[in-house]
């Protein structure tokens, strides 16, 4: 029988490096699952915030919210089935980036549960997902940074974020719903055995973070392992 291979997901705010540690995990034999909205740019021929524009009210952030939960629903569909053939995979951001994202645009723009929706679609998407004999990860990594390290990197982006994705009560914002979520959901609904860290990457370098990418997954190898021999 085939080893399965793992699913890790890499989640943070904008500027964080989990597009930098996914190029360098790709370059290593890892299969990416890009973020969502490099397949809404493929599905609707846009390209950035016009394949997922800023909502202007709150029947277009639902809206939004529906298309970017489906894309990543099917990331996780994918992920699994590339697991099962032994593959190791990266999802580059999941559907906690949209609760987190809900969250913001909710308090900045006067929607009204926009968040709470996002977090009931979570749980049920989950719980839908553990039906089918889908995990939701094996390894769930949250990268951060400082705010003003943030902005630096920004500068040096092929496509320099602005405006309200950039803006440090977004960031702030985002980054405490992720944590919450991680701290107190993640995995809890689905019962999957997911190994969670933190890593603020203000300091590091690329190479560094890479090392402690695979830290945590031989780690979790390793547990996995001696599971196994107890048993």
């Amino acid at each position: 029988m085939e080893k399965e291979g793992k699913i890790v997901i890499i989640e943070g705010t904008s500027c964080v490096g989990k597009t930098t540690l996914c190029n360098k995990l790709s370059e290593n034999g890892w299969e990416i699952l890009p973020e969502a909205i490099r397949y809404l740019e493929k599905e609707t021929g846009k390209i950035g915030d016009e394949a997922s524009p800023i909502p202007g009210s709150q029947k277009e952030e639902e809206y939004y919210q529906d298309k970017l939960f489906e894309v990543e629903k099917n990331k996780i569909i994918e992920a699994n089935e590339l697991r099962k053939l032994g593959k190791n995979v990266v999802l580059d951001k999941s559907v906690l980036a949209t609760i987190a994202t809900a969250k913001a645009f909710e308090k900045q723009k006067g929607f009204k549960g926009t968040f709470r929706r996002a977090i009931k679609k979570y749980i049920k998407m989950v719980q839908e997902l553990k039906e089918q004999g889908y995990i939701e990860c094996d390894v769930f990594l949250l990268l951060k940074a400082d705010y003003n390290r943030i902005l630096e990197r920004n500068l040096t982006r092929n496509h320099i974020l602005d405006g309200i994705w950039i803006k440090e009560e977004t960031i702030h914002e985002q980054r405490e719903v992720l944590e919450k979520i991680v701290n107190n959901l993640m995995g809890n609904r689905s019962f999957d055995d997911i190994k969670v860290e933190n890593l603020d990457t203000t300091e590091l370098t690329k190479e560094e973070v890479e090392e402690y990418f695979y830290k945590i997954i031989n780690e979790k190898e390793r547990t996995k392992e001696e599971e196994i021999e107890l048993w």
